[in-house]
């Protein structure tokens, strides 16, 4: 399973989040000007293998971006995405930022969590 299939699986199951994005969540770039919405990109999978034999799953960080009209917004999403990537992994960072060229707020994640072989 990848980092990918993982999150689009969490966050499409979370009406946490769905009840403020909808279907606003994407890889790597945001696909519409609507706001609020979610993007995500895979930062590292590195491989449990072992000398002897192929190891079971994969590390994984992801980095998360809220992105909101408005600083309440972005912190929102961005509470409720703690939560949730909390339950299954932890969350090494957060932090705040402003876009000026597009004008709207961020709430920057990045997750730290394991990922296992699908049997």
């Amino acid at each position: 399973m990848t980092a990918a299939t993982t999150v689009t699986t969490l966050i499409g199951a979370a009406s946490s989040i769905t009840s403020l994005v909808g279907t606003r969540y994407w890889p790597n770039q945001r696909q519409s000007d609507t706001l609020p919405s979610l993007t995500w990109e895979t930062i590292s999978e590195i491989r449990n293998d072992h000398i002897t034999a192929p190891g079971k799953g994969k590390n994984c960080r992801i980095q998360f971006d809220c992105w909101a009209t408005t600083r309440a917004g972005a912190d929102a999403l961005g509470d409720a995405l703690e939560v949730l990537l909390s339950q299954t992994g932890y969350v090494v960072y957060r932090r705040d930022s402003f876009d000026q060229e597009v004008e709207i707020y961020r709430a920057q994640l990045d997750w730290s969590v394991r990922i296992d072989n699908p049997t």
